[in-house]
């Protein structure tokens, strides 16, 4: 059974090749290539960001540990991108020495599980923003100017295994 590298179809767990004798499985797990994976979140870098109770006071805890929630809650205070800049800081663009990287979207299962990745999230939001404005789909692109849009800052966090996608 081939199975695409670049297929967002597959995850980690046991399927069974139907073109093979009976109880045939595969396991498919996901390890990274340097042994570590770092993660980059805007929402997760806000979310423990020290100052996040004074840039969102009504905001629950549930609405905080849930990606999509909120997402919503920052983009109905904010009217714009810029405007939440004023009150968080600027972003800080990645000085890496790379013309892209490819990673890849985490699933909403692999949100919740923080363990997973250790001390590879990345709770900086400036850099976080910086890193985000330059990624198209799973591919961030040195060169590319930053777009700092919703869609690019509340998308899912994307992965990185490279050594070159450093934490600040």
């Amino acid at each position: 059974m081939a199975i695409s590298i670049h297929s967002n179809r597959f995850r980690a767990g046991l399927y069974h090749n139907m073109s093979a004798p009976p109880r045939t499985g595969v396991t498919l797990t996901g390890r990274a290539v340097t042994g570590g994976i770092n993660v980059f979140s805007y929402t997760f870098a806000l979310f423990v960001w020290e100052k996040s109770e004074k840039l969102l006071p009504g905001v629950v805890w549930r609405q905080r540990e849930n990606h999509d929630l909120f997402s919503q809650a920052i983009r109905s205070n904010f009217s714009c991108p810029e405007e939440l800049f004023e009150a968080v800081g600027k972003p800080v663009l990645p000085e890496w020495e790379t013309d892209f990287l490819i990673g890849y979207r985490l699933n909403k299962e692999e949100l919740h599980d923080p363990e997973k990745f250790g001390a590879g999230l990345c709770c900086d939001p400036h850099f976080c923003a910086g890193v985000l404005s330059r990624c198209a789909g799973n591919l961030y692109l040195s060169r590319r100017a930053p777009a700092f849009t919703w869609e690019r800052l509340l998308a899912l966090p994307i992965a990185f295994d490279d050594p070159i996608a450093t934490l600040p």
